[in-house]
């Protein structure tokens, strides 16, 4: 499953391996992608087998100084996660 969700309070690069750091250290996630955005909300997309923990998520988020949105969760295409992964970041849009 994919989940995205939008993160605030990101101004730069270290902000971004912060919150990627913290997000891949979570159990039920497989993967995590983020486009950052300065100054706007920054698109983090979340891949798990069975779903991501939303609790887990925004404590991992908060701890590292940051706000969260909760977004939608999407199942994944017969192409994989990793694909789905790669083509919603570049898409800057939901799958």
């Amino acid at each position: 499953m994919v989940t995205h969700f939008e993160v605030t309070g990101l101004t730069c690069a270290t902000c971004l391996a912060e919150l990627l750091e913290r997000v891949r250290s979570l159990d039920t996630v497989e993967q995590a992608a983020a486009d950052l955005t300065v100054g706007g909300a920054t698109r983090l997309v979340l891949v798990s087998e069975n779903g991501v923990d939303a609790v887990a998520v925004r404590s991992a988020v908060e701890s590292a100084g940051f706000a969260l949105t909760v977004g939608t969760t999407l199942s994944a295409p017969h192409v994989g996660t990793a694909h789905l992964l790669a083509a919603t970041i570049a898409s800057g849009r939901d799958a």
